[in-house]
């Protein structure tokens, strides 16, 4: 006599169970998967029931409604963009070097430099946002800037930061580029107003340094805008 009963199995012994294949426990109550369920429970020999969010045979793939485009569902509802695509879905971006974008070194953002002509801060921002695109707020900027010269040589861009008195403020990210930042050229002008723009310098003779930054007057026709993809 088993008490309580075998639910799974037969009772063999007084109070002992002895499991049908697929099932364990004193009673026989709990089912076996093998391999075990990674997002999920085993309710039946070698089935799990997943959590939501996840499917597969051990409930080991996310779920992603919709679907990602251009990239991998990582997590329920979540997807991880490849290089160069960005959004909820990756459905925004592509890096297309036959359209003059590259992909900035050490980072997923997706640049466009404009060489044809020199421009000041303004027009370089109306002709980035003319592109769909805004003014690089680049996340490795001396990665970026090596790259740049091998590619483009000798220059300078304007970026999408602006002083508004104490620092450079990034326009889309919304942090501040502080002046203690080690990534200023040594004799680099403090940005006094909002009529100070941010540069980045692409001169081979300079980049030893690794002071990229530097700020001119918003005004002055002298340098290319570096474009970029915004994300989402």
């Amino acid at each position: 006599v088993c008490d309580p009963t075998c639910v799974n199995g037969d009772c063999t012994l007084s109070n002992t169970c002895t499991c049908h294949e697929g099932f364990f426990g004193d009673t026989c109550n709990e089912a076996a998967c093998d391999p075990i369920c990674v997002n999920g429970n085993c309710t039946a020999p070698n089935t799990c029931t997943c959590d939501e969010g996840f499917s597969g045979d051990i409930c080991n793939e996310a779920v992603c409604d919709p679907t990602c485009v251009n990239g991998y569902c990582t997590a329920p509802n979540t997807c991880t963009c490849h290089a160069g695509y960005f959004g909820v879905t990756c459905n925004v971006g592509g890096c297309s070097e036959n359209e003059g974008f590259f992909l900035s070194p050490g980072s997923n953002q997706c640049l466009k430099p404009y060489v044809d002509e020199t421009l000041s801060w303004e027009d370089a921002e109306s002709y980035c946002l003319s592109q769909g695109l805004g003014l690089a707020e680049p996340d490795n900027v001396i990665l970026l800037q090596k790259y740049l010269n091998e590619i483009k040589g000798d220059g300078a861009y304007w970026l999408g930061g602006r002083g508004n008195g104490s620092s450079i403020k990034w326009k889309n990210k919304g942090q501040e580029l502080p002046l203690s930042s080690k990534l200023w050229f040594s004799r680099q002008q403090k940005p006094l107003s909002t009529g100070h723009c941010l540069l980045m310098t692409v001169y081979a003779h300079e980049m030893k340094h690794q002071k990229p930054y530097m700020v001119q007057s918003c005004t002055r026709s002298s340098w290319y805008p570096l474009c970029e993809v915004l994300q989402e």
